[in-house]
């Protein structure tokens, strides 16, 4: 057994994590990134205590998480027999969300967190060695999370702050999918105006308060993505340390194929393989009633300026 100090520089898990608000576009751009030499995007790593582990939900592939054959023997490897899922959940609520930023900020690591980081970092280092992987790409978008995980010395974070039009946030957050994890269907939440504009803002914001002035930050909206789709890969890539030296996903400028991926958790479209087209999407703009316009930039007007909006 190598005797490395997991802690050590060149031991350090390198994560690029994202954040920012949900409808934003991280799953597409996640599954893209995933098809790259290197590069593993698990999904919403966040939740694979309780969607995974607990409810067992349908892993990318297709399968059920615990019957994937990677996720099996990363569980197995990881966690072994001894590790409660519904432990794991209690020490990430009490430590991890969005109300303990202060603690995570200025406080000192408590016991749970110590615990909940250690178990994380181990399933993160499976995930790695199964997968041949030096940069896991994880779309936990929970600003909290992340700042824990960046706090901790087993890894080396890096962020990637996706921005998408709070009124086409809020058209996506109305409609109604499912979420296709398992025989029944199971819907995605459903959020108002107001809330989806209040999500938006808070953890755009808490990203940008966190991270902007960072030189291991890096922000892209969604629309200049859908516009030069392929450009903006190779940006994210060099962002995170990626040399893109291997075969592309793209087989055009706007054009990806993609495979099956290993996700835990995110956006249904996570399921979708095969060539996929990259285009703009402003149905938002015909769509949404005007009523949640006026909520949404109401509420959002500061950021939406300033991210040019």
């Amino acid at each position: 057994m190598s005797q490395t100090d997991p802690n050590s520089t060149a031991a350090r898990i390198r994560v690029l994590y994202v954040v920012g608000s949900g409808r934003s576009g991280s799953t597409i751009i996640t599954n893209i990134l995933d098809q790259y030499s290197g590069v593993v995007s698990p999904g919403e790593l966040y939740y694979l205590w309780d969607r995974g582990l607990i409810a067992n939900e349908r892993c990318g592939c297709g399968k059920p998480l615990q019957s994937c054959e990677l996720w099996h023997q990363i569980i197995e490897e990881a966690l072994g027999t001894e590790t409660d899922p519904l432990t794991m959940v209690r020490r990430r609520n009490i430590t991890v969300r969005t109300r303990h930023i202060f603690n995570v900020l200025f406080g000192r690591k408590s016991q749970a967190r110590h615990e909940f980081l250690d178990s994380v970092a181990s399933v993160y280092r499976a995930l790695a060695d199964r997968t041949n992987a030096t940069l896991i790409v994880d779309s936990s978008k929970v600003p909290v999370y992340g700042l824990a995980l960046a706090k901790d010395p087993a890894f080396a974070v890096r962020f990637l702050h996706l921005v998408r039009d709070p009124r086409a946030v809020a058209y996506s957050w109305q409609r109604r999918k499912d979420r296709l994890v398992g025989e029944e269907p199971a819907f995605i939440t459903q959020h108002s105006p107001y809330k989806s504009a209040m999500m938006w803002f808070g953890w755009n914001g808490i990203a940008q308060l966190l991270w902007g002035r960072s030189d291991k930050y890096l922000r892209v909206r969604y629309e200049d993505f859908t516009e030069s789709p392929r450009e903006t890969i190779s940006l994210i890539l060099r962002h995170a340390g990626i040399d893109e030296t291997g075969p592309s996903a793209f087989t055009d400028a706007t054009t990806v194929r993609l495979e099956p991926s290993h996700t835990v958790s995110g956006n249904p479209s996570r399921f979708a393989t095969g060539s996929i087209s990259i285009r703009r999407d402003d149905e938002w703009t015909v769509k949404l009633a005007w009523k949640s316009r006026v909520i949404t930039v109401a509420l959002t007007w500061p950021l939406l300026l300033w991210y040019r909006y």
